[in-house]
């Protein structure tokens, strides 16, 4: 769907005046934004290529390409062809290599938000696997091509309608947010199995290629 479509479905679902078309295109935008912090899209996937340093031990992710970082690194193999093994923050990290002084090929890094944390070494690059942003819309004749369509009104215009009945209904007391609860359940409820993100998981399953070896073993 393009902007223009899904900003009148959002305008018809919510029916509010007090919302603009400015208003109503940055909720689908941070629908589009939240969709992918919760799935990793392949199309959204990025390698990059950082040097490590043995004068320190952190290095930060920022200026490793063009694609701006989000989430955690997925994968990362060395110059030297070793794989480290990436830990969940730097407390991990410190219980290794308590100094952080260990001289060598790190068998283990870390990453926090947008520093990689590692154990100080010869000079040595590092190449990442990654994921980065998804482009946001501005013109009406835009459309998320990355998200499958079918999904585009289940996410989007009621994931932009989600965000926009939670600030109106903001503040009610001793009742439920029913228009906020329904338009979540549509667009990103993990527990209704008929939700956009639900689908856009398994879409990206189906999606997926799965390698066979053809190799017997004699």
């Amino acid at each position: 769907m393009k902007l223009e479509a899904m900003r009148k479905e959002v305008a018809n679902i919510v029916d509010d005046n007090s919302f603009n078309a400015e208003d109503i295109d940055r909720y689908i935008n941070e629908a589009i934004m939240y969709a992918a912090g919760i799935v990793r899209l392949p199309s959204l996937k990025r390698v990059g290529t950082i040097t490590l340093v043995g004068t320190t031990y952190s290095v930060s992710l920022t200026g490793m390409s063009g694609d701006e970082l989000v989430g955690a690194i997925t994968y990362a193999v060395l110059s030297d062809g070793s794989e480290p093994i990436i830990l969940s923050g730097v407390e991990d990290l410190l219980a290794e290599y308590p100094k952080l002084d260990q001289i060598g090929t790190p068998k283990h890094i870390a990453q926090e938000h947008q520093t990689l944390w590692y154990n100080p070494m010869g000079v040595i690059s590092a190449t990442l696997v990654y994921y980065t942003r998804p482009a946001l819309l501005s013109k009406n004749s835009e459309e998320p091509s990355l998200f499958p369509e079918h999904l585009h009104r289940k996410l989007f215009v009621h994931g932009a309608a989600w965000m926009m009945f939670d600030q109106i209904e903001d503040g009610i007391e001793n009742e439920k947010k029913v228009n906020t609860q329904s338009q979540f359940f549509h667009s990103f409820s993990e527990m209704n199995k008929e939700a956009g993100i639900t689908k856009l998981r398994e879409w990206i399953g189906l999606n997926k290629i799965h390698h066979i070896s053809s190799t017997w073993r004699y």
